[in-house]
């Protein structure tokens, strides 16, 4: 019997207007938005390798003591099914003799209109058509059936109401994945005619696997919503009312809301201030580096003729002459009280300008965090915030590039920077920077190894969101259950 109900309702569904809607947008949508997907993600790509060829034969062999080390983030292939904060996160990373590392982002000007509309990729698809779309297949289930008064007819036979209520659930949700399914085939065989995607690779098939299990999870989520207000409705306009409110908050108004109730709830220092305290910290660290430089040059050289350091200086700087520490002995620890005042004022530089970083830092992932849990009152947020994890594109890529940078930063500090100790000169009474080799430098410079979050560390952090969409799939299934067991087809 339950077979013969789900049937039904799949025959119904399928000869219904809003199939032949569903399957139009469908076959129009999802294929046309993963080429212009594909097209976007072999532009940044072929952008991306002209970067990096460009700058490794122009400076990459330019080495030297304060050179700026860039590293380029590679496009993710996995961005063509939810662009997310892509465009938002920094494509480079620049480090410095400080140990500071710092991040651009070159915005395109041909990308404002994508950037204020949005892009029409998997994700948007997902959670603004088709979410819509399987409201739209089910807010009449019940509620319409009541009114043409079939559903009583069907109560009057010794049917179980559970029966019914499942195959309501899994008729509009077959028939809702006949058009979505097709669509996606469409999809799938324009991203494997790109020369640059290869659905079967290794970084591609598995991600991909896990995103359309999470998507077609999603979408039994909205058909189990939609039946569920059917069920509680007894009027097919008033369950259309209701259904389009429901989406409008889940998918419209929650997601925009969320981050500013928790700017309200746990108010944080804005970026540019902080960043204003670190430049105006690290400029007094440097002052009072250059001071102590000059004093201890001063104590040791005060008594040497300045003709003398002069003509050294001119002409060797970096170390004391073997003439000059042979007339005066006294200046042999020169160098290394330097080397210590140095080395102190890395760390000093390190520590303060880390602690500022790292605090606001700190209050910022707090403030998120808080965001995040208001806005996953909503399936669809945590149907976003999975896909743009696996897409490497969500709200932790940003701390996956601030990882990498680091270790970068590291990199070319050891490779680099570790090898020429910083100095202040004195020549004459002019002070200058300047600095001692004490290895030889690599032929070139280091490149980025550029690492994306793995498929079990995202599924390991979207553990809340896997477990809430799975839960509000039960809940209104157990809510349309008990809401439906209590149905009156005669009021």
């Amino acid at each position: 019997m339950l077979g013969t109900l789900i049937k039904k309702e799949i025959v119904t569904t399928v000869l219904d207007l809003r199939f032949v809607t569903a399957s139009l947008l469908f076959l129009t949508l999802l294929p046309l938005g993963m080429y212009v997907s594909r097209k976007d993600y072999e532009q940044r790509l072929a952008n991306y390798q002209l970067e990096h060829q460009m700058y490794r034969q122009k400076y990459g062999k330019e080495v030297s003591s304060g050179v700026e080390v860039q590293g380029f983030r590679p496009p993710s292939v996995l961005s063509i099914f939810a662009s997310g904060l892509d465009h938002y996160i920094p494509d480079k990373v620049i480090t410095s003799r400080s140990g500071i590392f710092s991040t651009t982002k070159d915005v395109r000007a041909g990308d404002s209109p994508s950037l204020l509309f949005g892009r029409m990729d998997l994700l948007f698809n997902v959670c603004f058509v088709a979410s819509l779309v399987a409201l739209a297949f089910t807010f009449s289930s019940i509620s319409g059936e009541k009114q043409a008064g079939t559903l009583g007819l069907i109560l009057a036979n010794p049917i179980p109401r559970s029966h019914i209520l499942l195959s309501k659930i899994v008729g509009n949700y077959v028939s809702l994945l006949i058009p979505f399914v097709m669509s996606l085939i469409m999809a799938l065989i324009i991203l494997e005619l790109s020369p640059a995607i290869s659905i079967l690779s290794p970084r591609f098939s598995p991600s991909c696997v896990i995103i359309l299990m999470v998507t077609f999870a999603f979408l039994l989520t909205m058909v189990t919503l939609g039946v569920l207000i059917s069920g509680m409705t007894q009027k097919p306009i008033i369950s259309m009312i209701v259904s389009l409110f429901v989406w409008v908050i889940m998918v419209l108004a929650l997601p925009k809301v969320s981050p500013m109730l928790a700017r309200v709830i746990y108010p944080v220092e804005a970026e540019q201030v902080v960043n204003l305290r670190k430049h105006m910290a690290l400029e007094e660290i440097e002052t009072t580096f250059k001071r102590k430089s000059i004093d201890i040059h001063n104590k040791y050289l005060q008594h040497i003729p300045e003709q003398l350091i002069d003509e050294y200086y001119q002409v060797k700087p970096g170390a004391a002459t073997e003439q000059l520490q042979s007339q005066y002995p006294s200046v042999v620890p020169l160098d290394k009280e330097l080397i210590a005042l140095a080395q102190e004022n890395d760390r000093r530089i390190a520590n303060e300008i880390g602690h500022m970083t790292q605090s606001h830092k700190n209050k910022m992932k707090v403030q998120n965090t808080i965001a995040m849990y208001i806005s996953r009152l909503s399936p669809a947020c945590c149907y976003s915030y999975l896909i743009s994890g696996l897409s490497n594109t969500g709200t932790r890529e940003y701390d996956k590039l601030m990882e990498n940078a680091q270790q970068f930063q590291d990199q070319v500090k050891t490779a680099i920077y570790d090898k020429y100790q910083r100095r202040v000169w004195k020549i004459g009474h002019a002070t200058t920077f300047g600095g001692i080799r004490l290895q030889d430098f690599p032929d070139t410079v280091p490149d980025i190894q550029y690492r994306y979050a793995s498929v079990t560390e995202i599924l390991e952090a979207g553990l809340v969101d896997v477990i809430l969409s799975v839960g509000f799939t039960f809940l209104f299934f157990i809510v349309a259950f008990v809401t439906f067991g209590r149905y009156d087809v005669r009021s």
